[in-house]
């Protein structure tokens, strides 16, 4: 059963091709570590860290969310992530990565819009259950009947029309 991330689908929209290489052929390129990847990785990793305090009953300050990104972007910072701007630091970086943290914060604090019902968990459900779920959910359930197992590739029209809408 294929499952895609918010990331794999950003890089079906972008470059089918790129898609291909990286999750179908699945081709070795020289890994390297961005700056861009670093700062994505951390700002994620706090907002997981956010929403899990949230599940448990804490709505952490936006000083303990800074915090916690703050500390383990120092502790897991390597002179070896490659920052391709010459006029930007790694303080520059993490000052952005503060700022999306910061937004957020004001944007959906006291983080009640939707129930969390799960973070960064692999949930995989049988298709009757995975309907039942969505409808109780007031979800939207997008099912490809005839892919067997990469609909992006075998139903482009249909993947990229319900990929669009999903996005937007």
């Amino acid at each position: 059963m294929p499952v895609f991330s918010h990331s794999r689908l950003r890089v079906y929209e972008r470059c089918p091709r790129e898609y291909r290489f990286q999750y179908v052929d699945r081709v070795k390129v020289p890994e390297v570590e961005t700056v861009e990847m670093f700062l994505g990785s951390h700002v994620h990793a706090a907002l997981e860290a956010l929403y899990r305090s949230v599940k448990a009953g804490h709505v952490p300050t936006l000083d303990e969310v800074l915090a916690g990104y703050r500390r383990t972007w120092d502790a897991e910072w390597a002179s070896t992530i490659r920052i391709g701007n010459p006029e930007r630091s790694a303080a520059d970086y993490q000052a952005l990565g503060a700022r999306q943290l910061r937004d957020f914060h004001a944007r959906y604090h006291p983080f009640e819009q939707e129930r969390t019902v799960a973070v960064e968990r692999r949930i995989l459900f049988p298709l009757d259950e995975a309907r039942a779920v969505a409808e109780e959910a007031s979800a939207r359930l997008v099912v490809f009947e005839h892919s067997r197992h990469l609909p992006s590739l075998e139903q482009p029209a249909e993947f990229n029309e319900a990929l669009l809408e999903l996005l937007s």
